[in-house]
């Protein structure tokens, strides 16, 4: 929880919370809600070749 950070309220404490469509933050006092990016990394950044290998 981010304590008095809302955008819109300044003064509203920011909870993270996850429904069925993804990952969102909202405020507690004001009701903003804003969602929430996930990075996503590509395949070859991941999965790393082992040496001596192609």
């Amino acid at each position: 929880m981010a304590i008095k950070k809302c955008p819109r309220c300044r003064g509203g404490d920011i909870r993270i919370d996850r429904d069925e469509y993804g990952w969102y933050e909202q405020c507690i006092m004001c009701g903003y809600m804003r969602d929430l990016v996930l990075e996503v990394r590509s395949v070859p950044e991941l999965v790393k070749p082992r040496r001596g290998t192609r």
